[in-house]
């Protein structure tokens, strides 16, 4: 329920943000100084270290109606979150002076897939992966909320994606494969 911040060299903690009431499944820098964290407790918290303080406090929690299993920082304002709930969030940061503090509110809602999203990934500015246990990667246009293409050819759950360069694609599932996709096959499976 918590994550760790550790300095990799000497292997020390340090730091340790609490407030998830379940695992936490994702972890995302969005800048020099704020993370978002994905959990079972199906929130989103976005994170910011305070000078004053001297460390880490929850600015916001954003919600989802299931459990949050991926991150993806789509630009410097912008944060996508794959669900339980079969959908892709995409948020938006914007500085509420009122306040005088940066806010996320949800900008576009994918929705597409007949099962949990796992995890997602950004091909490029305007697009981004979407992978489910519905067996299918999703491709979209974020800013528009349009689907441009299913890519089919798991058997199982696709658990995992990463962009591997600007025209290949990778995605792992319980069906025991990885397949790699290019946009010059048509994004089909090898």
């Amino acid at each position: 329920h918590t994550v760790k911040i550790w300095h990799w060299p000497s292997g020390r903690c340090l730091h340790t943000l609490e407030g998830h009431r379940e695992w936490v499944y994702s972890v995302c820098r969005l800048n020099a100084i704020t993370l978002a964290t994905a959990s079972l407790d199906r929130t989103v918290k976005i994170w910011h270290y305070s000078y004053d303080y001297e460390g880490f406090r929850c600015d916001q929690t954003l919600k989802h109606t299931d459990p949050v299993f991926g991150l993806c920082r789509l630009n410097a304002t912008t944060l996508a979150s794959a669900s339980g709930d079969h959908t892709v969030k995409i948020w938006h940061s914007y500085y509420d002076y009122e306040d005088e503090e940066a806010c996320f509110q949800c900008y576009q809602t994918l929705e597409g897939h007949t099962g949990s999203v796992i995890g997602v990934c950004q091909l490029n500015a305007a697009t981004l992966a979407s992978a489910s246990n519905d067996s299918t990667v999703k491709i979209w246009d974020w800013p528009s909320g349009r689907c441009l293409q299913t890519l089919e050819g798991h058997t199982g759950s696709v658990f995992a994606l990463c962009r591997l360069n600007a025209s290949t694609l990778a995605t792992a599932s319980s069906d025991a494969t990885v397949k790699l996709w290019s946009p010059r096959s048509s994004l089909q499976g090898h």
